[in-house]
């Protein structure tokens, strides 16, 4: 079958008694998918309509990730930094704002892209968070996602 050379993902099932539950438990898969699309095409389009300094990433985005401690000790501070410093290099990367305009989708990139792949930790550890729904990277990136829409 043509459909399924190019499809991306098949879903198949054996014919048995319950193939109506399996049919209707697949639908529901579907129609979870195209909601979670559509969703995701309202937000980017939002966030590419709302314009950001050229200059940094905003303070707000920059808290969020990397929250100021109170009595940061000097390498603390320097770790601060250097996340802040990361994620404003992302930002202003032509592959970014750089190229795709200085707007909150840039800033909401740079932040996904530093927490998948800059963090100190490891690519297993960045691997998993990235995909895993309580991970503190994912809810850095929602809390982000939140302050850049205003909601």
């Amino acid at each position: 079958m043509l459909g399924e050379k190019t499809a991306r993902r098949v879903f198949t099932a054996r014919h048995t008694r319950n193939m109506d539950t399996i049919i209707e438990d697949a639908q529901e898969v579907l129609e979870i998918s195209t909601r979670w699309a559509d969703e995701f095409t309202r937000s980017a389009e939002q966030l590419l309509s709302i314009k950001t300094p050229v200059s940094s990433v905003p303070d707000s985005v920059l808290k969020i990730v990397a929250p100021y401690q109170k009595a940061e000790t000097k390498r603390q501070r320097e770790h601060r930094t250097s996340i802040e410093d990361a994620i404003n290099s992302i930002y202003k990367n032509e592959r970014n704002a750089a190229g795709y305009g200085y707007n909150a989708w840039s800033v909401y990139n740079a932040v996904c892209e530093y927490l998948d792949h800059y963090r100190f930790t490891s690519p297993e550890e960045l691997a998993i968070a990235s995909m895993d729904e309580n991970s503190s990277a994912t809810k850095k990136k929602l809390a982000v996602q939140r302050v850049l829409l205003g909601t």
